[in-house]
């Protein structure tokens, strides 16, 4: 083997080793020991994809890639998308799921697919140069393109496949992610394997899997929480309502508690001035009325006296008239 074709081998693991420290490190709760056997699971779909693909290798006869255009996107469907992509999504059962955050799962499920489509690259690679004395450098070109699309095109199936087993294995069955990994790696290797200008139209199936791993990642995201919320019996109000934190804001619901103190205060001021006034009136009414009560008192007083002093002459009249009368 020609000791040139090592560095483009090392070229072709290096999305591999990138996407595996950039995950390491950027990624907080991820496992290292995880990270390792999503690359091993990715490493060891390889083999049964190979079998399988070969078992139907006399289905890719030329009289079937020269037929008509349905015969050949339903060939791409069965041989790349559901072969390549139903393997890849069993190969993910090796990794735990359940316990496991939606967001670091997804992340295994894409490097399990980044290393797939690194090994297939080698393996395309070592291919090449046993077919050929020499790589040329259109050859190396063709293969570090491929590289490129091929690879993002796995990692994104993967991370359909990898999102189809957690919603299965935490929520309930949904299969319509892995289908959307089938449909979208048949279409791209059918576009991927004609002349230009048909292989252009590869590049929007790329375009196309970046959107629906978006849409099927928050779609999960999204009934994961609801489904923790139903099984808990309440909705946490903090995680579901975000307040932006904005100065306006924050100055609006100062102003608000100050007007609210105000107000408390103001109200209690009133209170404390009405129970003061009811007192002093009933202090004032009480006065008035046990000054009338004295002053009745007083009159009466004066009465009884005046009744007494008028009452006395008339004992000592009686008493001469008696004194008189007596008998001699």
């Amino acid at each position: 083997m020609n000791l040139n074709v090592y560095a483009p081998m090392l070229l072709c693991l290096v999305p591999l080793v990138t996407t595996f420290l950039l995950l390491a490190i950027l990624v907080p709760g991820i496992s290292v020991l995880r990270e390792f056997l999503a690359v091993l699971a990715g490493l060891l779909a390889f083999v049964p994809i190979v079998i399988l693909q070969f078992l139907f290798l006399n289905l890719r006869i030329e009289m079937l890639m020269r037929a008509k255009l349905f015969l050949s996107i339903i060939h791409s469907l069965v041989f790349f998308g559901l072969i390549e992509e139903g393997v890849k999504a069993a190969s993910l059962l090796v990794l735990k799921s359940r316990g496991e955050s939606l967001r670091n799962f997804f992340a295994y499920s894409i490097l399990a697919g980044i290393a797939l489509g690194c090994f297939e690259s080698v393996v395309y690679l070592l291919t090449a140069v046993g077919t050929r004395p020499q790589v040329s450098a259109e050859f190396l070109q063709m293969i570090f393109l491929r590289m490129m699309t091929a690879l993002v095109i796995h990692a994104l199936c993967a991370g359909l496949g990898g999102l189809c087993i957690f919603y299965s294995k935490n929520i309930r069955r949904n299969f319509s992610p892995l289908v959307f990994a089938i449909v979208i790696h048949g279409i791209y290797d059918f576009f991927a394997a004609n002349a230009y200008p048909l292989k252009y139209f590869s590049v929007a199936v790329i375009l196309l899997a970046v959107l629906e791993c978006r849409i099927f990642y928050l779609r999960t995201r999204e009934n994961l929480a609801s489904e923790k919320s139903s099984a808990s019996g309440f909705v946490d109000s903090e995680k579901t309502i975000e307040i932006p934190k904005s100065p306006a804001l924050v100055i609006s619901v100062k102003g608000e508690q100050k007007n609210s103190q105000e107000k408390i205060q103001n109200a209690q001021m009133e209170e404390k001035m009405f129970f003061r006034k009811n007192v002093e009136e009933g202090a004032e009414d009480f006065e008035r009325i046990q000054a009338e009560a004295e002053a009745a008192i007083k009159a009466e007083e004066s009465k009884n006296s005046f009744s007494k002093k008028s009452a006395k002459p008339k004992n000592n009249s009686e008493k001469t008239i008696v004194k008189n009368s007596a008998p001699k």
